[in-house]
Parts: C-alpha cells; structure tokens; sequence
C-alpha cells in the first residue's frame, strides 16, 4: 500500500467585518458581536475613563516603551505556546497615579511559531468568545479571546 502524504489545510482569515473596535470593548460588549468575522482591533490607543465611561482614546509614538503603559494593552504573560494575556489598560484623568489601571484581560490566540503581536501596532483579529484560563498565579479568570491574524496596515 502507497504511503500517503499528510493532509494539510490552509488557514485562512475569516471574512471582514469591516469594523474597527478598541481593547477596553472586547470587556465591555457582551456578547461580543462580530464573533467569527474578522475586525480591526485597536491594541495602540489608550483610553483616558471617567465615571466609567471612556472620554477619548489616545495613541503615542512607537518609541515611547510598554514601561510608559502608553498603549490600550500591556502583556502580561504566556499560557503555554499558544495563548497571550495582555492587561487592558485605562488612564483615569487626575487621579494622581503613575500606573494607570488594569480594566481586565484579554487571551489572544496566536498560531504556532508567532511571538505574541506588539502592542504597539493595530491588529486584525477574529472574535473567539471567552476562555477558561488558569493565570501563572493560580489565578482562574474567563477572559474575551481573540485569534490573532495579522497586523492592520
């Protein structure tokens, strides 16, 4: 009997939404919509939030470093080889600090030999629900998840 060559299939994006969200929404829509479509996520602006309610959103140069938290997310951690946790991250104007807060998490789904994508870039991603996860610190959460399939140009 001939060998048979292993199987493979392509991975392609799934279809445009063709809308455009921030990190800080992925917490806030429930249920998410676009689930399955791939929209913009914009991972670079970071929300300045009074009241709970965001009041603008503000993107800094490239060379200001994640130390700054100048981005709408900061990374956080792997689980595993394949799922990246960055903090959502909110400015609340006047409140004195020097480290803003952390709104939440996202899981961001990578596929295999990426690195996880730099939060200082707009992604395309494909709305993926929530994800049970267990943080390195014993910590168990149900974070939004998102496929990571390429960088906005």
């Amino acid at each position: 009997m001939p060998s048979q060559a292993p199987v493979t299939v392509a991975q392609t994006a799934p279809t445009a939404s063709g809308d455009s969200y921030h990190a800080l929404d992925l917490l806030t829509k429930r249920p998410f919509p676009d689930q399955g479509l791939l929209i913009i996520l914009d991972v670079a602006a970071s929300p300045s939030v009074a009241n709970g309610m965001v009041l603008s959103y503000q993107t800094y140069p490239g060379h200001i470093p994640n130390e700054a938290y100048a981005r709408g997310v900061s990374f956080k951690q792997m689980l595993g080889n394949e799922i990246c946790i960055y903090d959502i991250i909110e400015q609340i104007p006047g409140d004195g600090r020097t480290v803003p807060d952390t709104a939440g998490q996202i899981a961001v789904e990578i596929g295999p030999n990426i690195g996880c994508p730099s939060s200082e870039r707009i992604w395309e991603v494909e709305p993926k629900g929530v994800e049970n996860v267990t943080l390195n610190d014993g910590t168990a959460k149900e974070l939004p998840k998102v496929h990571f399939w390429r960088y906005h140009s």
